[in-house]
């Protein structure tokens, strides 16, 4: 049996608000405007009140929605590109089934005198002025709603067709005014960024010009620095050699003895400063090179050059120590750079410590695979301005200034460069002048060569009496003759040649065993001679010549010069390289050895 369905009453309230909101429906607000954003704020204001919000971006959009939906109101803005606010106004006034539609205007625009009485000619009461304010736009659309009904909608007539051409045509000069305006200050701006462009042309030639101009400065400084080292260079070579050769004369007297050895280390001097000059531009050209040596002991590198300074620090009194800790002393690198660094360091510990100071040299282990090697001085110190610039080319600075064999200031700049290159570190500390410094460097260590027992296949004597024909090219005449006589005395056959031309008549009637050549010839040069007498006669050669660049050491190797001294020489260091040479010929009798080219250390 089915049960009866009881009846649903609700209360009173309920029913009242339904019967109102049948009343009174939702309420629909065409928001029309071409930019998205000004219709998005009047959305975000009025969302709120419950009204059915729909948009149009243009007026004719607009009027098909006003057509199609009937909205209760249009908000629509004056200034639009296909239809404006007010030719929307009369499309709608024209058609009778929506001429009652109420419009407000939304505008930014329009709002003088003219303007108003315009939009009142054709039944717009109202105007929100952007950027619109939600107090305003509440109280507009609530006191169109309450007067929706009464009022009527009148269709504009002529006069109003002829003050809204009188208005449009005023605006349009407006525009034409400001747009006339704007178009003269960007043609004032193009002629100022015209004329920027060309003052950054001019600047820009300019910097080109400069550049060049400081290309062909620095390549001229080079050229001279190589031109220099090679005339300063030259005159020095007889006077060194001569002075080692009187040196190892057994008749000499200790006293005069004593005078050569401090000439020959002036001598020795000299060179250094000329070499470091090259160096430092070697360095600000990023083409200081490393020649790699394997394995060089650090601790016998130091103990080598203690010897080299010795005499200095005996003649100032200075006592040198050492403490050398470090059971792993192996790094690897140029052995020739790293005792130019620790010569650097020894004589400027010398040099800035009073007599009868004192040097100590230490070195540890700090941690595995890695040394540490320090040099103090008990000397004049470093005051705290300097020390930031001592490792600077040129940089004397403060108390060191002062001292009358200051040099050139360019030994810790080199020093710095060739420890970082070996992938080091090197800093310098002083607690103050007076207070002494000290110079670290850091290096990675690696392991040693195994020691191995090398039996010599022949006798030193019979090496020794093996004889070259040594055929000599020099246009100094001193330099030619002292070379000949100690070449003589060490037992080689000698003949000499002073040009290029002399030197190609010699050398297809005598056999010669080696060439050493200038290379700066009166008629020519040794590097196209040498690459002749290989070619013609097979000889090799070692180069002696004043120019010491990296790119002198290249044009050398590639001439086939199997060694290059810079001149000056000590003898000795040219008698080692010939030994060298005449073990590596004799071993191979001659038959196309390849020779390393030889690099003497410095």
């Amino acid at each position: 049996m089915d049960c009866p369905r009881s009846k649903q009453v609700l209360p009173a309230s309920v029913g009242c608000i339904l019967a109102a909101a049948k009343c009174d429906p939702v309420k629909t607000i065409l928001i029309v405007d071409e930019r998205a954003d000004n219709r998005r704020v009047l959305i975000a204001i009025l969302v709120h009140r419950g009204y059915r919000l729909i948009e149009a971006k243009s007026g004719a959009q607009a009027l098909k929605i006003v057509r199609k939906q009937k909205p209760d109101l249009v908000i629509a803005d004056v200034l639009m590109a296909e239809m404006d606010g007010y030719e929307f106004v009369r499309q709608v006034r024209l058609d009778s089934k929506i001429a009652q539609t109420a419009i407000v205007f939304y505008t930014a625009s329009y709002i003088k005198k003219e303007s108003w009485r315009l939009a009142k000619a054709c039944g717009v009461r109202h105007i929100i002025v952007k950027p619109a304010e939600a107090e305003e736009v509440f109280k507009i659309v609530d006191d169109v709603f309450a007067r929706r009904g009464r009022e009527k909608r009148s269709v504009p007539g002529p006069a109003f067709a002829r003050e809204h051409l009188h208005l449009l045509t005023g605006k349009l000069a407006e525009k034409v005014h400001d747009l006339e305006s704007l178009n003269t200050k960007l043609a004032a701006e193009v002629v100022e960024r015209k004329r920027i462009a060309a003052e950054l042309l001019s600047a820009h030639e300019v910097a080109r010009r400069a550049r060049e101009d400081a290309e062909r400065a620095n390549h001229a400084k080079d050229n001279f620095l190589a031109s220099l080292s090679h005339e300063l260079r030259t005159p020095l070579t007889p006077v060194l050699m001569s002075v080692a050769a009187l040196e190892q004369e057994p008749a000499i007297q200790p006293e005069v003895r004593k005078q050569l050895a401090m000439m020959r280390r002036n001598i020795e001097l000299e060179a250094r400063l000329i070499d470091d000059l090259l160096d430092v531009t070697r360095v600000a050209h990023g083409k200081l090179q490393l020649l790699q040596s394997g394995p060089v002991d650090i601790h016998s590198l130091l103990m080598h050059t203690e010897e080299i300074v010795r005499g200095d620090a005996l003649e100032k009194s200075v006592h040198v120590q050492f403490d050398l800790k470090a059971c792993e002393h192996h790094v690897g690198g140029d052995a020739a750079r790293l005792q130019q660094v620790f010569w650097n360091l020894f004589k400027n510990a010398i040099k800035f410590t009073p007599p009868g100071g004192c040097m100590m040299v230490r070195t540890v282990n700090p941690a595995p695979g890695q040394i540490v090697l320090s040099v103090d001085d008990t000397g004049m110190g470093i005051d705290a301005q300097t020390l930031p610039l001592i490792f600077r080319a040129f940089e004397q600075g403060g108390t060191r200034a002062l001292h009358p064999s200051g040099g050139l200031g360019l030994g810790l700049a080199i020093s710095k460069a060739i420890v970082e290159l070996h992938g080091g570190k090197i800093r310098a500390e002083s607690a103050g002048p007076g207070l002494g410094a000290t110079f670290t460097i850091e290096l990675a260590t690696v392991l040693p060569f195994p020691t191995t027992q090398i039996t010599p296949t022949k006798p030193q004597s019979q090496m020794d009496s093996h004889r070259l024909r040594l055929l000599v090219i020099e246009d100094d005449e001193p330099t030619l003759a002292v070379l000949k006589r100690l070449l003589c005395r060490h037992g080689h056959d000698v003949l000499t040649a002073r040009t290029v031309k002399d030197a190609l008549l010699l050398a297809p009637t005598h056999p010669f065993d080696l060439v050493i050549s200038d290379i700066g010839l009166p008629d020519g040069n040794g590097i196209d001679l040498m690459r002749q007498l290989i070619k013609d006669y097979g000889l090799r050669g070692i180069a002696l010549t004043g120019y010491g660049m990296a790119a002198d050491h290249a044009k050398t190797r590639q001439a086939g010069f199997l060694a290059h001294l810079v001149k000056p020489i000590n003898f000795d260091q040219l008698h080692s390289v010939l030994q060298g040479l005449r073990q590596s010929q004799h071993e191979s009798e001659f038959q196309d050895t390849e020779v390393a080219p030889v690099s003497l250390p410095r």
